[in-house]
């Protein structure tokens, strides 16, 4: 099985599957199916996300570490 992408074309578009077993063809089946739960899944937490929270922003102070030229003194 080859693998290619190209946008704006269906999944299996100009797929022959006369050449398949039935194998291959479950396997393709689960294939989109886990796929599609996937999509609906990921869906249903952008609603969820979009109905529960606002975008807003919060201040925070980071405190870090520089390196810097120090005097040496005289002992």
């Amino acid at each position: 099985m080859v693998v290619n992408r190209f946008p704006g074309r269906s999944t299996d578009d100009y797929e022959d599957y006369e050449d398949w077993d039935m194998y291959e063809l479950r396997q393709r089946v689960n294939l989109l199916q886990s796929f599609a739960k996937l999509a609906d899944a990921i869906l249903a937490e952008a609603i969820y996300l979009a109905n529960e929270y606002e975008a807003g922003e919060e201040e925070y102070t980071v405190i870090e570490k520089r390196p810097v030229m120090l005097r040496m003194t005289a002992v």
